[in-house]
């Protein structure tokens, strides 16, 4: 089974989980889309596998990045209380069929990622940079400056509006921003460095930028 079709069931039963959660009325429309409930991801989590599916189609060695977010999301469920809550028969079923499909999609993601890895071996760093890599420009013109309002923006808010310590805010702001620059000659190695931040959530929020910074990154995969 393809990464795409895996995603596409998994995402059907997210959609699925969410209609089941606001007919029960359990959780309310903005909950349910942004933190998740225990019959679904949180859609925004979702945007960002649906982006790394699309990215690994066209650079299979990325479909390691999604192992590790389904690996993730496979073992939050243990840690956020979603495994131990109260559901109905059904709603458990529906849990039991996400938890299993997303365990399935990261078998295929492991799959993808390691034919694609022993592929690339060969050629040393190459895969890092992507087909631009070795004659694309050097400079980063308008993407250093683009990193650089990105990265101001994001500083701003974690400043000021505080998504985790101060301390680990600026990391995320510099770390999810900064990569930016970098994104042509680099396109995949700061993909990987963008996207790690999310891998560690924070309490109370996030880089309002984030998803435009992620676009960004991940776009320039794909083309």
């Amino acid at each position: 089974m393809t990464l795409i079709r895996t995603f596409a069931i998994v995402l059907a039963l997210d959609v699925l989980g969410l209609v089941v959660t606001l007919a029960t009325g359990a959780k309310d429309l903005g909950h349910a889309l942004v933190i998740g409930t225990p019959i679904n991801a949180p859609f925004t989590f979702v945007a960002v596998q649906a982006l790394i599916v699309l990215t690994a189609t066209r650079y299979r060695v990325v479909a390691g990045l999604l192992f590790l977010i389904c690996t993730i999301s496979v073992l939050s469920g243990a840690f956020d209380g979603s495994y131990a809550a109260e559901l109905s028969a059904a709603e458990r079923a529906l849990q039991a069929g996400l938890v299993s499909l997303a365990s399935l999609r990261r078998s295929v993601a492991a799959a993808a990622a390691g034919g694609a890895a022993a592929r690339a071996l060969p050629r040393g760093g190459v895969w890092l940079a992507g087909a631009r890599g070795a004659g694309g420009p050097r400079r980063g013109g308008p993407d250093a400056v683009l990193a650089g309002v990105l990265a101001t923006v994001s500083l701003v808010q974690v400043l000021l509006f505080p998504i985790t310590s101060r301390p680990a805010g600026v990391v995320i702001a510099l770390v999810s921003t900064l990569p930016i620059a970098l994104r042509r000659r680099y396109p995949l190695g700061a993909a990987l460095v963008g996207i790690s931040p999310w891998l560690f959530p924070t309490e109370d929020g996030y880089l309002v930028v984030g998803y435009v910074a992620i676009f960004l990154l991940f776009y320039s995969l794909a083309v």
